[in-house]
């Protein structure tokens, strides 16, 4: 090893390119699921308008998601703002799990031949995870604002 123990890793500039190329994958990859939450949300808006209103709604909550997960991938993922919109996309896809499961409770027609039941089983799954995902994400950026604030 052509290092010293006290040089820092960044000294080597391989590392460092390697860096560099890993955060412009992750902006990539965020930018990609970026545009394809707006799909998914302008389709669920067009669902919503033709008359599949339950389908829509849960596009547009899905499609909420995806732009702001990538909105977080996109700007790096350990930045203060990244951390609260990583929060938001985790609510929306909790909030797509809800609406999944109520659409096959209240309008088990939404889902077509399939029944309310793929609809009620997709939806407890989805927010029987990010439920409490969203909450324990809350909670560990609370924490992490309390320990700066007192630095």
């Amino acid at each position: 090893m052509d290092r010293q123990p006290h040089e820092p890793p960044f000294a080597r500039p391989e590392l460092l390119v390697e860096m560099r190329a890993a955060e412009r994958k992750e902006r990539r990859e965020g930018i990609k699921l970026i545009a394809l939450g707006i799909a998914f949300f302008l389709i669920g808006v067009f669902l919503c308008v033709v008359g599949n209103v339950w389908t829509g709604v849960i596009g547009i909550a899905f499609g909420t998601m995806a732009i702001t997960v990538g909105a977080a991938k996109a700007m790096g993922g350990t930045s203060p703002a990244a951390r609260v919109v990583m929060i938001i996309g985790c609510a929306a896809f909790a909030a797509t799990g809800a609406l999944a499961l109520i659409a096959g409770i209240v309008a088990p027609a939404a889902f077509g031949w399939r029944g309310g039941m793929s609809g009620i089983v997709a939806g407890a799954l989805c927010l029987g995870f990010f439920g409490p995902g969203t909450l324990i994400l809350i909670y560990k950026e609370y924490r992490l604002r309390q320990r700066n604030a007192r630095r």
